[in-house]
């Protein structure tokens, strides 16, 4: 598993640049799912943790909340405060916010750290009484046929060298997702599952053509679409979850 020093050197500005034309269709963050489940911006400060470009801030800062990102690269968030005017932080300046949020959210940030459990615990030291957390992510254990593919792909290409660091070290279920908020002392408010493209093109186009790779990918997608409807919970590839911290 890597540890801090090593996860602020994979994520820096460089990994949240906009991909290539073709590569993928974009975030797949529900941004509308989580400024529509914030509490009233009186109630408190929202904290996003893991703030990337920080987009989220700017949208729920634009509709009145007090906000404040947090990341792991220094780069990062200056980047964050240069293009959105909101403050961003490093996790080094955590305990400044204690008690103050209302609602803190947790968008595609679970599956890379090495230590979900604890991350989930700072974030419950975020909030006020009664605050909410808001999460989302990818279900990559779901058997959906896109999720076989990869696993396989992956196993295949094990005696390969490659120089791409494995930026997701936990994969994630529905039962197993949820047992885990509630472990922790969450009353599940809400949790929704879904089924997204990314990280497949979304509309056929002819670079598929010429793209081995991505044609795959593209297939993969459309056949779990398809077959999805048999049984969602288990070929699903994300998730939302809201939870109240009931302790």
């Amino acid at each position: 598993m890597p540890n801090n020093d090593e996860l602020a050197d994979l994520y820096t500005v460089e990994y949240f640049k906009e991909p290539e034309p073709g590569q993928t269709d974009g975030q797949p963050r529900a941004y509308a799912w989580v400024l529509d489940n914030l509490p009233e911006p009186r109630k408190g400060l929202f904290v996003d943790m893991g703030c990337g470009d920080g987009e989220l801030l700017l949208l729920a800062a634009d509709r009145g909340y007090e906000v404040v990102g947090l990341d792991v690269d220094q780069a990062s968030v200056e980047a964050v405060r240069i293009a959105t005017g909101c403050p961003a932080v490093t996790f080094d300046e955590l305990p400044s916010f204690v008690n103050q949020a209302a609602a803190v959210h947790l968008g595609d940030v679970l599956e890379h750290v090495a230590d979900p459990e604890l991350l989930v615990r700072e974030a419950i030291s975020l909030l006020r009484p009664g605050g909410l957390l808001l999460v989302q992510g990818p279900l990559e254990a779901n058997r959906s046929p896109f999720n076989v593919v990869l696993a396989v792909v992956a196993i295949c290409k094990r005696s390969v060298p490659t120089s791409d660091p494995p930026h997701h070290v936990h994969l994630v279920s529905p039962r197993g997702q949820e047992c885990f908020f509630r472990r922790l002392g969450f009353e599940t408010l809400d949790y929704r599952l879904s089924d997204v493209n990314w990280p497949a093109p979304q509309r056929f186009g002819g670079y598929l053509l010429k793209d081995p790779r991505l044609l795959t990918l593209y297939v993969c997608r459309r056949l779990s679409s398809v077959v999805r409807p048999i049984a969602p919970r288990l070929l699903s590839n994300r998730f939302e979850y809201i939870g109240r911290y009931a302790e």
